[in-house]
């Protein structure tokens, strides 16, 4: 049987196997189209594979990210860092209703979501949003982790979770992004890193 050329390029001939589009397309399109234009299942095997292979790649950018946050411990304190890996496992857990988040849609979160709380700390109410609606459900999910945390300290005792612990952790975020980004050579480094991290540690 002759060989269709792949549906997405229609250039490359179709010899993988693609679940999620029950036909055969190029590798090439597989790789680079995988998580964003495919909406890959959990068990596909090309996708299992490229996650064994990006977590290999990725362990000495995580290493040394989890080395330079220890040392950071000191500096900002643990309940920050702790914070810190809070937020990114609700980050991961978000990929999973919305597969193709970039780094981009997260750092443009992080940064609304910081300018908020800077607001906030200001004495002013105004919630910074976004027109998309993987930026937007990142955003919601985050300050729904805080809002969590707060209820928490009011239960044992009405106390108030300090907003610079949460300017302070979106603010190493922020800054692990972009040294994982010079560090990185896919196209969603720090995703490839939180997928990394908590293969490994997967409680924070």
């Amino acid at each position: 049987m002759e060989q269709k050329n792949c549906p997405f390029c229609r250039k490359r001939r179709g010899k993988r196997s693609c679940p999620a589009r029950q036909t055969k397309i190029c590798t090439v399109c597989c790789a680079h189209l995988r998580g964003q234009e495919i909406r890959c299942p959990a068990d596909c095997p090309h996708l299992s594979e490229s996650k064994r292979y990006s977590r290999k790649r990725m362990e000495p950018i995580r290493d040394s990210e989890m080395a330079r946050r220890g040392k950071k411990i000191a500096e900002v304190g643990e309940a920050v860092i702790q914070l810190v890996f809070e937020l990114e496992s609700r980050i991961r857990e978000l990929t999973k209703s919305f597969p193709d988040l970039t780094d981009p849609d997260i750092k443009e979160g992080l940064e609304n979501l910081r300018s908020t709380y800077e607001t906030l700390d200001k004495g002013i109410i105004y919630n910074f949003s976004s027109p998309s609606p993987r930026v937007q459900s990142l955003i919601r999910d985050l300050q729904k982790l805080v809002e969590e945390k707060q209820k928490a300290l009011d239960a044992a005792g009405n106390r108030i979770y300090p907003l610079q612990h949460v300017l302070a952790a979106l603010k190493e975020i922020q800054g692990s992004i972009e040294q994982i980004s010079r560090k990185g050579k896919s196209g969603n480094p720090y995703l490839e890193f939180l997928d990394s991290t908590f293969s490994l540690y997967p409680n924070p």
